[in-house]
């Protein structure tokens, strides 16, 4: 995942992002958030990272964090993840519902 990180770093355009089943961990997933804000990926649209059956609770908010970072980023999938708590679920729902009403409002 590391080497992947190095990739998405040089690239200058990244729209959309599946990790999907790839055995993540919460620190990789916050190595991603803090990598896409400072190399700034404005563009970034999507995240899916579901069936990573290590992340918890500490991915969910990293990634709710990254939503306000990420003018563009509208939609983040993080399903079949079962140590992440519905609680954590459901506020990061609500971030993307909020979110993906800003961007409607201001098109």
């Amino acid at each position: 995942f590391m080497a992947l990180i190095d990739i998405i770093e040089e690239e200058k355009y990244v729209g959309c992002l599946n990790i999907t089943a790839n055995n993540l961990t919460d620190k990789s997933i916050i190595h991603l958030c803090k990598m896409l804000e400072e190399v700034h990926h404005r563009d970034i649209e999507s995240i899916n990272v579901s069936e990573n059956p290590g992340l918890t609770d500490e991915s969910a908010t990293a990634l709710a964090s990254l939503l306000s970072r990420l003018p563009k980023l509208a939609e983040v999938n993080i399903q079949s993840c079962p140590l992440i708590s519905k609680s954590k679920l459901n506020v990061l729902d609500f971030k993307l519902d909020e979110k993906r009403s800003k961007l409607l409002a201001s098109k």
